[in-house]
């Protein structure tokens, strides 16, 4: 993921100083949809790892 959000400060920082292009904006909404799946990948994981921890079914 950190190699996928490279881009995001520069493109960010764009829209925050009110520089950004539609182009730049679009890029940004891109991106963030395309790390969206593993990142919800990643707290679903965590999450089962703390719902097993809790109940200790082993």
């Amino acid at each position: 993921m950190r190699i996928q959000l490279r881009p995001f400060g520069p493109l960010f920082g764009k829209v925050v100083t009110g520089t950004a292009s539609d182009a730049d904006q679009q890029s940004l909404k891109q991106l963030v949809a395309r790390v969206k799946i593993p990142v919800l990948c990643i707290w679903l994981i965590i999450l089962t790892i703390m719902v097993l921890g809790k109940l200790k079914p082993f």
